[in-house]
């Protein structure tokens, strides 16, 4: 590898999904003429070399800055197609090279101006436009500081005014400096040919509109904004820069008589990769039911699909550049893991984001949960309980009108023994979001501990259906109907259920452990009790909080025993 100075420029088609959809065939002929008849030549005349082909998007290096934004005026005028229009951004700085590909953080922040600048239009960094003033005969237009996905700090950027005298149009809102995911949902298509049934679909965008607000999770633009763009069909990159958000909710729905399919897809707004798609068919017989379970449905899908993606890109920043939300959501990837070194890791990132934000929900909330997954198997003095609850009492405080805070507290209470106030908690959380995957899995937990495998079984089922695509909440939600079926003597059905989780590995082999115990297979049983230790090696039975947390005395004593007998010291 070799590190050397350069100037990137980032282009890209504008729309160029919408076109290939549209005439696929055609749009790549006229793309792949433009390249060669135009655009590549124009490069070599200014000494660039193109580095990296992405369907519509192009990554040049050039050895001068001058060369890098002379050769973006000249394409952005002479080479100008008037079917095919591009956004272009450049950057200068360190790069690393590997045979003919580029790396760095220079080419990063070329990608993210590239995505600032209007159709047609320039964007420059700060450096960019410190090295050009003087030597080209540009107009400039200062579009203040910007904040952009996986970059630390917002950047300065800088537009060309081609023509040398209108101005460019005024940058969008700034994106929102919470450091959560910001999200809007376009108004839906109305599919049915009726526009008769517009008030049906639109309500359906209403309603998931509010249904996502609801969550401290994200940022969500509101109704007045995205509304904007109804019966239109824009450029999903073009209403992620106008709204500033990561993400664009948008979707269909088609009536046929008495029945009605929705169907919805997330897009990366700046990659333009779709996140997840679904569809629903339903009976709409009662059409504020249908909105109301369809909006909470997706609301709590997105949780899930928007948070995995989120942590996909906080990976790839440095922990010094971390905010409050990035430390947060590192926590919480590494809490659903539920392993007890890594749940170390998350407790640490949580308070380093409460160091950060000592108000922030999202922290406080998987800190408690943090606190009362360690209490299960290493609390023989219930400190980790009693921290758990007092994260859940503060959760209250700040957000007493989420269905998530009522999660938590019904659970640190079940824990305690508290089981009223945990039934009231679970009630509570029901009325405010029952078709939240997480808030119907939580009743299906109290039912479990409360010695009712029957009911929490059957709740737990629901969310298994809601949710057979998002892998974390699935395997989890196996792993507690495990412990259902365990209850209610099914050891066996539990261990083929166990068997279909992919992660979970320190509790799977638990819950594995305790079943091939009471089956009599020994071996198999001593091996999974190897794994546990192997995980956690001061892992002692009477440390362990988690069948103390089950209401039936008979059911405690059938799990510890049956790890006892599976080898796991005391």
């Amino acid at each position: 590898m070799e590190r050397r100075h350069a100037a990137i420029l980032a282009a890209d088609v504008v729309g160029y999904s919408r076109l290939m959809g549209e005439d696929e065939t055609g749009t790549l002929a006229r793309l792949t003429r433009l390249r060669k008849e135009r655009i590549e030549p124009l490069i070599a005349a200014h000494s660039g070399r193109v580095f990296k082909l992405m369907g519509d998007g192009i990554l040049v290096e050039f050895a001068s800055v001058v060369d890098a934004v002379g050769c973006a005026v000249a394409w952005q005028t002479g080479a100008a197609d008037a079917d095919l229009c591009f956004r272009i951004g450049i950057n200068s700085g360190d790069v690393i090279a590997e045979d003919s590909d580029v790396y760095g953080n220079c080419v990063n922040i070329a990608a993210r101006l590239e995505a600032l600048a209007d159709p047609g239009g320039i964007c420059l960094s700060s450096k960019v436009q410190d090295e050009v003033r003087g030597k080209l005969d540009l107009v400039l237009q200062d579009m203040g500081t910007q904040a952009v996905k996986n970059i630390a700090k917002p950047l300065q950027a800088y537009g060309v005014i081609l023509d040398g005298s209108a101005p460019l149009a005024a940058p969008g809102p700034a994106v929102p400096q919470s450091g959560k995911p910001a999200i809007a949902v376009l108004p839906f298509n109305n599919l049915s040919g009726d526009a008769v049934q517009d008030g049906f679909v639109d309500g359906m965008s209403e309603d998931i509109i509010t249904a996502l607000s609801r969550s401290h999770s994200f940022d969500v633009t509101s109704r007045n904004l995205t509304f904007a763009y109804k019966g239109r069909s824009p450029d999903i990159r073009e209403v992620a820069k106008a709204l500033s958000v990561g993400y664009v909710l948008e979707g269909s729905v088609r009536r046929s008589g008495s029945r009605a399919r929705i169907t919805v897809q997330l897009i990366d707004a700046l990659s333009g990769n779709h996140v997840w798609a679904d569809r629903y068919d339903r009976s709409v017989d009662d059409e504020f039911a249908v909105q109301d379970e369809i909006a909470q449905r997706i609301s709590s899908i997105l949780t899930e699909r928007i948070w995995q993606d989120v942590v996909r890109d906080i990976g790839q920043k440095r922990r010094q550049d971390y905010n409050a939300f990035d430390y947060a959501y590192r926590g919480m990837e590494l809490l659903h893991r539920v392993d007890p070194v890594l749940m170390l890791e998350a407790i640490a990132c949580e308070e380093a984001a409460l160091a950060l934000d000592p108000d922030l929900h999202l922290g406080h909330a998987v800190l408690g949960f943090c606190y009362l997954w360690n209490g299960y198997w290493c609390d023989r003095d219930g400190e980790w309980l009693e921290q758990a609850h007092h994260h859940a009492l503060r959760v209250a405080e700040i957000a007493p009108e989420e269905a998530q805070t009522y999660r938590l507290l019904s659970r640190t209470y079940g824990a305690m023994g508290r089981w009223e106030e945990s039934w009231d908690c679970v009630q509570r959380a029901l009325r405010i979001d029952p078709n939240d995957g997480d808030i119907i899995g939580n009743r299906g937990v109290y039912h479990l501990f409360h010695g009712e495998p029957a009911d929490a079984i059957e709740w737990i089922d629901k969310v298994l259906e809601i949710h057979a695509d998002t892998p974390h909440t699935a395997d989890i939600m196996r792993y507690w109907k495990a412990t259902a079926l365990f209850t209610a003597t099914e050891y066996a059905s539990a261990v083929d259920l166990l068997r279909g989780i992919s992660g979970l590995d320190f509790i799977k082999a638990q819950m594995l452990a305790a079943c091939y115990a009471r089956l009599g297979q020994s071996d198999q049983a001593q091996a999974r009790a190897a794994e546990v230790l192997r995980a956690h090696p001061s892992f002692r039975l009477a440390d362990v909080r988690f069948w103390k947390t089950f209401r039936k005395e008979s059911d405690s004593q059938t799990l510890l025993g049956a790890l006892r007998d599976a080898g796991l010291p005391d």
